[in-house]
């Protein structure tokens, strides 16, 4: 009996460079500890704030400082992780969160949001 699996034109994970990747989450976890988790989301003027964060660390990498002082993790995945949040600003921040900040008090406004979306995507994921 031939088996069949119907996988071409699906996404293969595979390629990711998971050692990279879990280094990136080790920024991310950081910055939980530090902050609050997915705190970034809600910082103010976000996009040009992470975009000099990223070049502070592509500085300091260039001039041969490898491993930032603070955290102790790589410059270079400090500047992977904050490339990624500048994906997230140009790509998937949505003008609904805007102006919901406009509407909402300052020191929750981000919180409340990223809740709500949260339990939109759990309750889609649960569909599936």
């Amino acid at each position: 009996m031939n088996s069949v699996k119907y996988d071409e034109g699906k996404r293969d994970y595979t390629l990711l460079p998971i050692n990279e990747l879990e280094q990136v989450l080790d920024v991310l976890e950081f910055g939980t500890k530090k902050y609050k988790p997915n705190a970034w989301q809600g910082v103010p003027n976000g996009l040009e704030r992470y975009k000099k964060a990223m070049l502070r660390h592509m500085m300091s990498y260039l001039k041969g400082e490898y491993i930032d002082k603070e955290s102790g993790l790589s410059h270079l995945s400090h500047l992977a992780t904050n490339v990624l949040f500048l994906m997230w600003f140009e790509n998937d921040r949505d003008k609904e969160y805007e102006e919901y900040c406009k509407n909402a008090s300052e020191s929750h406004a981000h919180l409340e949001w990223y809740y709500e979306k949260y339990n939109y995507y759990l309750h889609e994921w649960r569909r599936i």
